[in-house]
């Protein structure tokens, strides 16, 4: 299963527009993991938001909250920002 990741903001729900977050913004990756509380989320990615082939992982704080969405998608608290991914049926 892919995710593409919908957002990245601050904890204040800012958006992160620092750094190289916005180009991180539409990239598609593999379920991130681990998706749990205490350990960093890593993000392996598949697609960059221009929907071509892309290597490459992404590291983050430690995760402190999870939230699971109905329609699969994932919210990710992590001690510097929320991840919001979305459920991808199909890789462009």
């Amino acid at each position: 299963m892919a995710y593409k990741i919908e957002s990245i903001t601050h904890l204040d729900g800012t958006p992160r527009t620092d750094g190289r977050y916005p180009q991180r913004v539409g990239c598609i990756a593999a379920l991130p993991y681990p998706v749990f509380p205490g350990d960093c989320m890593y993000i392996n990615y598949l697609r960059d938001n221009a929907g071509k082939q892309k290597d490459g992982w992404l590291r983050t704080s430690t995760v402190t909250d999870v939230d699971r969405l109905e329609d699969g998608g994932i919210v990710v608290t992590t001690m510097n920002g929320i991840y919001t991914f979305s459920v991808v049926d199909k890789l462009p």
